[in-house]
């Protein structure tokens, strides 16, 4: 199988960035495209090392993926307060977290499961070889899941404030 590293690379670069816009709307947590793009160009760099530096097994560590995590929500957002980035940092993960189980979707349905190697899947089925419908779908049925579970949880938070003690 042929891996194309630009390919890889710019792909790579949009599921990044459409995750940090998804961050973004959600935490409320207003950024320009620019720290957008330079969010996901640093997840990107970290995901060119894991691939071009197989021998190196730190970049494949649970340490090392957090840290990098925590690098893109910094690069991306200003925070006063730390407990407004640990809210962006966890809503990083949700979306994060439903844009994969979408992506695995859209593999398993079109029946191609790539290669693992050193903790990266790569699959033969790319944003070009794709139909855009197929995509457009995907990240549709990402972002519905995504309202969804973070409507329940506002809720749910919003209802336990208004509970007081008599």
């Amino acid at each position: 199988m042929e891996i194309y590293l630009d390919i890889v690379i710019l792909e790579n670069i949009v599921i990044n960035y459409l995750i940090l816009l998804v961050t973004s709307r959600f935490s409320k947590n207003r950024t320009s495209n620019l720290r957008l793009f330079l969010g996901s160009v640093a997840g990107t760099a970290y995901l060119v090392l894991m691939i071009l530096l197989p021998e190196t097994k730190i970049y494949a560590t649970l340490l090392s993926k957090f840290l990098l995590s925590i690098g893109m929500i910094a690069i991306t957002f200003n925070f006063n307060r730390i407990t407004v980035f640990l809210k962006t940092l966890a809503l990083f993960y949700a979306a994060t977290f439903i844009f994969a189980g979408a992506g695995f979707a859209l593999m398993f349905f079109n029946k191609d499961w790539g290669i693992l190697k050193n903790g990266v899947l790569i699959s033969q089925l790319t944003f070009l070889d794709a139909k855009w419908t197929e995509l457009l779908v995907a990240v549709a049925f990402a972002m519905i899941i995504f309202r969804v579970v973070w409507d329940a949880v506002q809720s749910r938070f919003i209802k336990e404030k208004l509970l007081v003690d008599i």
